[in-house]
């Protein structure tokens, strides 16, 4: 019974705790956020896959369902499991956010929050989000799909320094 009451107890404080406001600032880019519909990602669904010298990346979005897209990302390194991030394209109203939370393989969250990222430009198998929050990071993503591939620029700035990395993925399996 008492086992019983205290995930009770905990089940009801983690709701309460995933429903408090997000205090961080909202970064001036994150007003440019457009109305999307989360059907005009379709072209997104799909098994991807990217390699490079020793690396191999993985991700997987399912197709929309429930106002929300959800995806995985993997990344092996030297022929071993290296991080995990848990992706979420989510209708927000008459906007679509992407939600990122990276995990290690243990599955423990890697940083203090998921990233929130708004749509600011989007056209046919493309789309740019730019983070929600101040400071946050990543603090841009740029997702395109020519010729069925799959291209992923992530932008971040470190200490006002800006760096860029792209991952270039081929389908995998549909």
């Amino acid at each position: 019974m008492l086992s019983y009451f205290l995930g009770s107890v905990i089940a009801a404080t983690l709701m309460l705790c995933s429903q408090v406001p997000d205090s961080r600032p909202i970064s001036k880019e994150s007003e440019r956020a457009i109305d999307a519909d989360l059907s005009e990602f379709a072209w997104l669904a799909g098994d991807w896959k990217s390699d490079g010298p020793g690396n191999e990346y993985e991700e997987l979005w399912l197709p929309a369902k429930g106002g929300s897209m959800v995806g995985i990302f993997r990344l092996i390194v030297d022929g071993k499991l290296a991080s995990i991030s848990a992706l979420n394209l989510q209708q927000d109203g008459k906007k679509v956010k992407m939600r990122l939370r990276g995990l290690t393989p243990e599955l423990n969250p890697a940083g203090e929050k998921p990233a929130v990222m708004v749509l600011v430009a989007k056209s046919k198998g493309s789309a740019d989000f730019v983070n929600q929050f101040e400071g946050a990071q990543p603090h841009a993503l740029h997702v395109t799909s020519p010729g069925g591939r799959l291209h992923v620029a992530v932008e971040s700035v470190k200490d006002g320094v800006p760096s860029q990395f792209e991952l270039k993925f081929r389908r995998h399996r549909s």
